[in-house]
């Protein structure tokens, strides 16, 4: 049974990021994104780029994503470091759209 009263307003969910090699292949570097639970209104007011969903829907990460060997702390500034990078911006986007519904919203943009 669906209890809407049990939605909770963050979720945790794997993401990979594909990091170009110089040799022209992917690096992959998985981490725990931790995401807002928008409604459909506040998504359909982005304006459907990577950067607008991911900026709108992100709400933390797990220790699993570091500098270093070390946790990177979720603050504004590493916030806005991690979102400046284009791969991890776009892995935040598709791992969002892959919990809500199986990547199909991201088909139909």
């Amino acid at each position: 049974m669906f209890d809407i009263e049990k939605i909770t307003r963050t979720f945790e969910w794997p993401v990979v990021v594909e990091v170009p090699t110089k040799n022209g292949g992917f690096e992959r570097f998985k981490f725990t994104c931790k995401y807002h639970q928008v409604d459909i209104d506040e998504l359909k007011s982005c304006d459907g780029t990577d950067k607008e969903v991911a900026n709108k829907v992100l709400a933390g990460w797990g220790h699993d994503l570091k500098r270093g060997d070390e946790p990177l702390e979720y603050n504004d500034e590493s916030r806005a470091e991690v979102l400046a990078y284009i791969p991890a911006t776009a892995a935040i986007a598709k791992g969002f759209y892959e919990a809500m519904n199986g990547d199909k919203a991201r088909l139909k943009n």
